[in-house]
């Protein structure tokens, strides 16, 4: 666009003004642009903390909801005081079963396991138990079995005559298991 020179000098505002529109782009082209386009990635590294925040700040408040939540199960379990057997202590029991047996010269023939039963300060485990031997070695097995120190119990029992002067035993057992902090019943 090509302005005569009669509109320059008489109207000078128009001149001011396009200097004006050009010093504009040029500060925006030269200065602002360049900044901004440095600036914008910083922006959109706040946005990206600020979400991550936002996702912490939901795990930091889970965390805390399942630390209340495992103290509230710790209180729970230390008030009940219940005591499940390893299975190191349940062999022991197991062993020692099968030691008297033999020694009382028993023969067991059926070994069946029976559910754990928790109760306030001791957990108890049945144990079903048939043997044949003679008379005297049924008795003395029971009698051992008994007298053993304070973790076993018999129950319940029947024997049966079998052949060959022999008899039948079965037995119901009942092992107690409980931590050495608490009383054996």
């Amino acid at each position: 666009m090509i302005f005569p020179i009669n509109t320059i000098t008489k109207r000078p505002w128009v001149v001011l003004s396009m200097g004006i529109v050009l010093a504009f782009w040029g500060l925006l082209v030269w200065i602002i642009f360049p900044r901004v386009a440095a600036v914008y990635p910083l922006y959109r590294d706040v946005d990206a903390l600020a979400s991550e925040r936002a996702a912490l700040a939901g795990w930091e408040d889970e965390m805390a909801r399942l630390g209340r939540e495992r103290a509230s199960l710790e209180a729970a379990m230390s008030q009940e005081r219940v005591y499940l057997p390893r299975l190191d202590e349940e062999a022991a029991v197991i062993r020692a079963i099968e030691q008297v047996a033999d020694s009382a010269g028993v023969n067991l023939t059926r070994w069946q396991p029976g559910t754990p039963r928790r109760l306030e300060a001791h957990t108890e485990r049945s144990f079903g138990l048939d043997g044949v031997g003679p008379f005297h070695a049924v008795g003395a097995l029971i009698s051992r079995l008994e007298r053993s120190p304070g973790r076993l119990r018999v129950p319940a029992g029947s024997i049966q005559t079998a052949p060959a002067g022999a008899v039948e035993v079965r037995l119901d057992l009942v092992a107690v298991f409980a931590d050495a902090s608490q009383a054996m019943p």
